[in-house]
């Protein structure tokens, strides 16, 4: 997985910001001292007294309202970066040290201090992440909030006219960004689902600070709410992105520009009062609990994730868990083997459980994805699996059939091979031998040339639900080689559970004689049935029936015709696979998902790692 990068401010960088923040407050300032040269002191003062009991307490209890939302905000971050944080200490944990941060100023540098504080157990270096998370992430949500606000309720008049079009290219960018996940980014965006979450809170916080401060005007018949709401996002948003203590300066001067319907003695004492409500008396409240809630200890140890020995797998595909891609979880009483894959939790094939077991795994599956902002989805699993699924209202979809033969009664006679019989009697006349190998006797550097020339001809290996080229990775399957002239032409490998194989790799080169890739798959069988092997797949075949963006999706091969017609040569049994997600929106966003992941896959880890068993989990958590 991709992470945040770390990187560390030179010492004038350090100091720009506060300094940029000192020089905005203080140019501010005076032009704010000379604004309001002729109003008295006195007389504002009055207005805020002035403000009847009832409206303070409405103000009091919209500020509670949008501090629950800005929780949220750590709860969706901490979701992200998968932390492991329980949602409720992190709601605490971001709302305290916001209010805190808020005050003191430096929010980056003060945010940081405070969730490292408050979370035991967190490193500092995830502590900044989270915090520049919220931050950044707030930013944006506010400028889709400012457009959506703009479209229901109208800018105000004198608000720049490049808010609306630039919060819907935000939106429009947010969306394509998630769905796309692009390498040059260097880390994985939240999934749409928590995007979703983080505008949620967005909106909320801004409408319910803004409403707060709607209740402390002296006079509420000047402004409508649905008025003030826009112009409070944008006044917001100034004093955040000029960094002084609390937004103050930029965020009085855009609130007088921008409301000038409202008298400047009323709108001071109504900003004066939303200070002491929405900054003072969180700020306080934070404070108590950046002194009592560490004391309640830390965070405990990080969940570990499963391992299940690859023998106890229900199928041999399930080694695919050694490039690193896939993990196996626990899910309830059973395992998956699983992936985060940016919209999506997927689980490849079956899963290694107990048949009444599985309305409880799928069910724990199905939580687990949503507590991450994920949906979850089932990838190639069996009929008894989609039907399961299905009986918990989920779609089930028929992508592909497993393609597979009993090595054991395997014969080339008979109508229905004679293709076979043909191809095999040409590799035997243009010399093709084919020999099982042994993981140490592997001619790396032969099978590394004839899978780059492989995958050239092909623009590339795919990935996730299909193996790769790597020594390390093979070192632990099934080999064999197709000399001719003492060269290597071709390789198969296969994954060997005992009670089953399963094609994996075959790669052949240029000048490999028509009917090789039928010699090594005959060769195949023949050693799978002398070791007493009652299955052999070839893997699997696209559905004709799929449509739509099922019929795209990758299924171990192309869907050409030419590779039907190799697998459909030994005359094999099928065994239909289906996609499931809970509901159509969840489907599609899981196939986007798969066949992003498939043909842009990500790197092979190192040799070490790819040889281990089982694989390391995909989506690590993120630190900055």
């Amino acid at each position: 997985m991709r992470r945040l990068a770390s990187v560390r401010p030179t010492r004038a960088a350090a100091w720009f910001r506060p300094a940029l923040a000192l020089a905005v407050l203080t140019v501010c300032g005076a032009i704010l001292a000379e604004r309001f040269s002729a109003v008295e002191p006195g007389e504002v003062l009055a207005l805020v007294r002035s403000i009847p009991a009832p409206r303070w307490a409405a103000a009091i209890g919209l500020t509670a309202a949008s501090f629950a939302a800005i929780g949220l905000y750590d709860v969706a971050i901490h979701r992200w970066f998968r932390t492991g944080v329980p949602a409720r200490r992190a709601a605490i944990s971001g709302a305290a040290s916001i209010a805190v941060a808020q005050i003191v100023g430096l929010g980056l540098v003060s945010g940081t201090l405070a969730r490292w504080h408050l979370l035991k157990g967190l490193r500092f270096e995830s502590a900044a992440g989270i915090t520049a998370a919220v931050a950044a992430s707030f930013m944006v949500a506010l400028l889709v909030a400012i457009a959506a606000a703009g479209a229901v309720a109208g800018l105000p008049e004198r608000a720049p006219a490049w808010l609306l079009p630039a919060g819907c290219a935000a939106t429009l960018a947010a969306i394509l960004l998630s769905l796309a996940q692009p390498r040059w980014l260097r880390v994985n965006l939240p999934s749409l689902r928590l995007m979703s979450q983080i505008l949620g809170a967005a909106v909320a916080d801004t409408v319910f600070a803004a409403l707060a401060l709607w209740f402390l005007l002296p006079d509420p018949t000047l402004l409508a709410p649905a008025a003030l709401v826009p112009a409070f996002m944008i006044a917001l948003g100034a004093g955040l992105v000029w960094g002084t203590p609390a937004g103050a300066g930029p965020f009085e001067l855009t609130l007088l520009w921008l409301l000038p319907q409202v008298p400047e003695p009323e709108l001071l004492a109504a900003i004066l009062a939303f200070r002491l409500v929405y900054f003072g008396l969180p700020a306080i409240l934070g404070g108590l609990v950046l002194v009592v809630l560490p004391g309640r200890g830390g965070l405990g140890a990080p969940p570990v994730a499963p391992t299940l020995p690859l023998a106890h797998a229900p199928r041999a595909e399930a080694r695919l868990t050694r490039l690193g891609e896939l993990d196996w979880r626990a899910f309830g009483p059973a395992r998956f083997a699983a992936a985060e894959t940016g919209q999506s939790l997927v689980a490849l094939g079956d899963p290694a459980a107990r048949r009444g077991d599985l309305p409880e795994a799928l069910a724990a599956f199905e939580a687990s994805a949503r507590r991450a902002g994920l949906v979850p989805a089932l990838y190639k699993c069996g009929a008894r699996t989609a039907l399961a699924a299905r009986r918990r209202g989920w779609l089930a979809v028929h992508v592909a059939d497993e393609i597979w033969l009993d090595p054991r009664g395997f014969s080339t006679k008979g109508s229905a091979h004679a293709r076979l019989r043909r191809k095999l009697r040409g590799a035997d006349k243009a010399g093709v031998a084919v020999a099982l190998t042994w993981p140490g006797n592997l001619p790396v550097a032969e099978m590394d040339a004839v899978a780059a020339a492989w995958s050239d001809a092909r623009g590339g290996e795919r990935g996730f639900s299909m193996g790769r080229w790597s020594p390390g990775y093979v070192a632990g399957q099934r080999t064999l080689l197709a000399m001719r002239e003492g060269r290597l032409v071709a390789f198969a490998t296969f994954h060997d559970a005992g009670h089953e194989w399963t094609l994996d790799l075959l790669r052949t080169a240029p000048e490999a004689p028509d009917g090789t890739m039928h010699a090594l798959i005959a060769a195949a069988i023949a050693e799978a049935a002398a070791r007493g092997c009652p299955r052999l797949s070839l893997a699997a075949l696209p559905s004709s029936r799929a449509a739509g963006l099922a019929a795209r999706l990758p299924c171990n091969g192309a869907a050409g015709e030419g590779l039907r017609q190799f697998k459909m040569a030994f005359a094999p049994r099928r065994e239909p696979l289906y996609l499931c997600a809970p509901g159509p929106l969840a489907l599609a966003l899981a196939g986007l998902d798969i066949l992003r992941r498939v043909t842009r896959p990500v790197p092979i880890p190192s040799p070490a790692a790819s040889a281990a068993e089982p694989g390391r989990h995909a989506a690590a958590s993120r630190s900055s």
